[in-house]
């Protein structure tokens, strides 16, 4: 049936002729020769004048061709059974090949390949028989043998807050079918856990679980100031312990630097000679630890609060000479007015410092006077009074 129809030739030429079917006369078919289109009886009337003409008759025969059986090429995994093949067309005569060469005694419609018998390309010679007529045909399959592939997915620590980097990337892969549900090579979770994946080359599969640990950073410390005391600083900032601490830092410059804390009453402790408005600290992590990240968070401004007096006497002994503001000098911007009982201002001054700015009364008599202190901090002055004495 894939041959191409013969041309039939009476043999005669230069005479009269007419080509028949089982059917009749075929319109037009009124040459020497004459292609069919289908099987069947065909005849030729041939004539040379009257009484001189000639017949012959021939039958074309179509053979059914062998159809081809044997599917696509298969790629099967080292764990799979060789797949029995199945050269079809039933009733057939049959011969097998593997890579060009006859495997002896392969004669039947199904073929199993052995151990003996590896992957590769395997052929079969179907031959239909009808009468005397033969059909030949030839069929392929590749069937090709592949290991599961090899996995090796590396477990993650990272920072809350950061991504991990999952990657199963196998050569020759044809899917991949993480246990989120994504199918790329990589994946890049956030969240803690195991995350299982399944990689196949064709059939063959193989799986392996990648753990993601997620690390926190220890919380930001709740810092308080306090008086010196005995501590031999005027100012000590303290905190409660940080759970994951190996240690703390400190920053007097609003985090641009930081220094260990000097712990002058502890651990969680470091002292100062000057308040700092902006004063920051944060836990330092042990190297290696497989719980948290560091550095730790890092602490809300800690100002130390500031003090107004309400007397003070410039006698010249020494003592309580001038109007001290205690801490004020956290506030850089921070400004400060004082008036007489008349409301008329008497001082001011941008920056008090306590020390190259500061009222100290000596020209003006004694009484009390008021004060408006401005820190500049977003909140309302601090109003009130204080008494020069001397």
């Amino acid at each position: 049936s894939f041959d191409p129809y013969p041309t039939l030739d009476c043999g005669y030429s230069n005479i009269s002729y007419q080509w028949y079917s089982a059917s009749g006369a075929i319109s037009g078919a009124t040459q020497q020769t004459y292609t069919p289109t289908a099987a069947g009886s065909y005849s030729v009337v041939a004539s040379g004048g009257p009484g001189c003409s000639g017949t012959d008759t021939v039958v074309v025969n179509v053979i059914p061709a062998a159809a081809d059986n044997l599917g696509a090429d298969q790629l099967l995994c080292v764990t799979d059974p060789m797949p029995t093949l199945n050269a079809g067309n039933q009733g057939a005569t049959y011969q097998w090949f593997l890579d060009g060469t006859a495997v002896s005694g392969a004669t039947s419609q199904t073929f199993t390949p052995t151990p003996a018998l590896p992957a590769g390309s395997y052929t079969v010679s179907v031959e239909v028989n009808t009468g005397n007529a033969q059909c030949i045909a030839n069929f392929d399959v590749v069937l090709q043998v592949i290991s599961a592939p090899v996995l090796a997915v590396a477990d993650e620590s990272v920072c809350e807050g950061t991504a991990a980097n999952l990657d199963a990337t196998t050569s020759n892969a044809t899917s991949y079918l993480w246990s989120n549900g994504a199918t790329s090579p990589t994946i890049n979770p956030t969240a803690a856990g195991n995350y299982i994946v399944t990689v196949a080359i064709g059939n063959c599969a193989s799986s392996d679980t990648a753990s993601v640990i997620v690390k926190g950073f220890p919380a930001a410390p709740i810092v308080a100031c306090n008086p010196g005391g005995s501590s031999g600083f005027k100012f000590v900032y303290v905190w409660a312990l940080v759970a994951g601490n190996n240690g703390y830092e400190v920053s007097e410059d609003d985090g641009a630097t930081w220094i260990p804390a000097n712990q002058p009453t502890g651990l969680e402790s470091h002292g100062v000679n000057v308040s700092i408005e902006r004063f920051r600290v944060r836990a330092i992590v042990s190297a290696g630890s497989t719980q948290w990240c560091g550095p730790g968070r890092i602490s809300d401004p800690a100002p130390c609060e500031v003090e107004i007096p309400n007397i003070f006497t410039p006698n010249g002994d020494g003592k309580n000479e001038f109007f001290e503001i205690k801490n004020i000098e956290q506030y850089a911007n921070n400004s400060v007015q004082i008036f007489n009982r008349w409301g008329k201002e008497v001082y001011s001054a941008t920056g008090y410092n306590n020390d190259t700015k500061k009222f100290d009364g000596k020209d003006l008599p004694d009484g009390v006077y008021y004060y408006i202190v401005d820190l500049s901090d977003g909140k309302t002055p601090l109003t009130g009074t204080v008494n020069i004495h001397r």
